[in-house]
């Protein structure tokens, strides 16, 4: 799946390929490598406690289906599409502590959950600990279905 810039209302998709060439690469940097300490993104997520400036530096070079959302020129976050097997997708995401409660995660989930569906994707799954509570709605948000609920919660959007 070929992936290009979306637009949501507050903020742009940039494809993650485009970050490494940004004007503004270094800022960037900075706010994932802060966005990375936050203690609920690591709570909730597989970043590593001892994450470092450097990780998020090669993080921003490492080529994914990934959009960075990109607010008022500032990285807040991002969403991911992991292919599981032909046509059936994961996605993770995760917002930065400046942009949480504005409704940006919904509407970035929902713009790529759309584009991929549109671009080859039957199903997308997301999994949520059983107590991220903002995981959780951002995909009941998107319509998904619960499908299993043990420690780890996951959700499928199909194509209708």
């Amino acid at each position: 799946m070929h992936i290009t810039a979306l637009q949501i209302p507050q903020a742009t998709l940039m494809p993650w390929e485009a970050m490494a060439e940004h004007p503004n690469i270094e800022q960037i940097t900075e706010d994932l490598f802060r966005s990375c300490l936050d203690p609920q993104t690591q709570r909730f997520t597989t970043i590593a406690h001892d994450y470092t400036f450097e990780m998020a530096r090669e993080f921003l070079r490492t080529p994914a289906l990934r959009w960075a959302i990109m607010s008022q020129g500032r990285y807040c976050g991002n969403v991911e599409l992991r292919q599981e097997a032909p046509g059936h997708y994961s996605m993770g995401y995760n917002l930065a502590p400046w942009a949480r409660g504005k409704g940006l995660m919904r509407a970035a989930a929902r713009e790529v959950a759309d584009y991929a569906l549109q671009h080859g994707a039957h199903s997308i799954e997301i999994s949520a600990m059983h107590d991220n509570a903002a995981s959780i709605a951002v995909a009941q948000a998107l319509g998904a279905k619960l499908i299993r609920k043990e420690a780890i919660w996951t959700f499928e959007i199909t194509q209708t």
